[in-house]
């Protein structure tokens, strides 16, 4: 956009975000991004422009530039304790994208520190510090995260989430209720493989089986579910099924460690010990 452009916009009422944000529909990404840096390196009070960068290199997938683009609003903005909670959430969940668990957490918990009596904070911080845990096998933890978020309000993902730990915790009966409490919701069929892993762990085979086959009728493409399908027949002592199950999930997804671990076991008539066959 010109300068002609720019000052005709300006009579219009339309603010710096206005304008980057029609740029960016445009197609002009880069042009927005540019403009927004730009008026922030002048004017770095300015909240709406941070989080409108910030959203725009995050949906370019410029994950490090958009964390930076949180902390340096947030940074400029401490006194505005509604955009820094944003920016500090957005930071834990670029974070989790990117992998970096530990991190996340980290920038979690600070944030944590953020929340005040009387003032509106975010729930779901609780849930995203779980995650971490979860994702970095430190279970019982992420336990105690899960339960503070759904003290607040029932959350499916949560419930899920909690599922899995309990299942990684050798928890079955408490995870088949978690997940159970997913499927009566009707949001994630992935709930399905989890309860059936859970029943056949405490040795409802049958349970666990028609469970998974269920969640792979509604999403066929589903290789985790394949490998827990896997999972249950190498249980069965079924081991030609079982390999047929895991080669299955690694057509779906050539990456599925745990499908790879699971075929070497079914084709040398042995079963995984847990947690060694939970599916990546």
């Amino acid at each position: 956009m010109g300068g002609k452009e720019r000052q005709g916009a300006h009579r219009r009422g339309e603010s710096i975000v206005e304008i980057a944000n029609n740029l960016y529909m445009m197609g002009k990404e880069e042009k927005a991004i540019n403009i927004l840096r730009n008026r922030l390196s002048r004017e770095p009070q300015d909240p709406a422009g941070w989080l409108a960068l910030s959203t725009m290199l995050d949906a370019e997938k410029r994950d490090s530039e958009a964390v930076e683009a949180y902390r340096a609003g947030r940074e400029a903005n401490p006194g505005n304790p509604v955009f820094v909670q944003m920016a500090s959430m957005g930071i834990v969940s670029l974070l989790i994208e990117m992998g970096d668990f530990k991190s996340a957490k980290a920038e979690g918990l600070n944030l944590l520190r953020t929340f005040a009596p009387g003032q509106e904070n975010d729930p779901g911080a609780y849930a995203l510090i779980g995650y971490c845990s979860l994702q970095m096998g430190q279970y019982e933890d992420a336990l105690k995260w899960f339960d503070t978020r759904l003290a607040i309000n029932y959350d499916f993902r949560t419930m899920h989430h909690k599922g899995e730990a309990l299942i990684h915790l050798g928890r079955w009966k408490e995870a088949a209720d978690a997940f159970t409490s997913v499927i009566e919701t009707g949001q994630l069929d992935s709930a399905w493989m989890w309860r059936g892993l859970a029943k056949a762990f405490s040795g409802d085979l049958d349970g666990g089986l028609a469970d998974v086959q269920h969640c792979l009728e509604k999403n066929p493409l589903y290789h985790k579910a394949w490998c827990a399908k896997g999972i249950i027949m190498s249980k069965e002592g079924d081991y030609f099924s079982a390999a047929a199950c895991f080669k299955h999930a690694l057509r779906v997804k050539p990456e599925n460690h745990a499908a790879r671990l699971g075929l070497n076991a079914a084709l040398h008539s042995r079963v995984l010990d847990f947690p060694r066959v939970v599916p990546d």
